[in-house]
């Protein structure tokens, strides 16, 4: 985290950093709130990269807003990679917390059951 902030810190704009950072601290409970503007930032920086755009609505989620997080979560692609995955289990806790049991059902089911 440290080598993160230095590297916002000496550039700005370094999106890269920001995004990574705010999963970082949201993943780390070290401030949820910091976390959602790392990552707004970041989305606002490169508003075209999935990646950017998950990791905010990921710290919407876990902050209970569920409408900016479906907003702003990418919907998964075809071949269901890792990132598909975390897209559609964000998708299934968005659907379940809104109390869309259906919506949930079938994201839930997009992604393999873990061990």
């Amino acid at each position: 985290m440290a080598a993160l902030s230095r590297a916002i810190a000496a550039h700005p704009g370094d999106h890269e950093a920001m995004s990574l950072l705010g999963e970082l601290v949201m993943r780390l409970g070290e401030g949820d709130d910091i976390a959602l503007s790392l990552c707004r930032k970041s989305v606002e920086l490169a508003p075209s990269s999935p990646l950017y755009r998950l990791r905010l609505a990921e710290a919407e989620y876990r902050l209970g807003d569920m409408p900016a997080a479906l907003a702003h979560c990418p919907r998964p692609g075809r071949r269901k990679s890792k990132m598909d995955q975390r897209i559609a289990r964000l998708l299934a806790g968005i659907y379940q917390h809104m109390g869309e049991k259906k919506k949930a059902t079938r994201w839930a089911a997009w992604f393999p059951v873990q061990p």
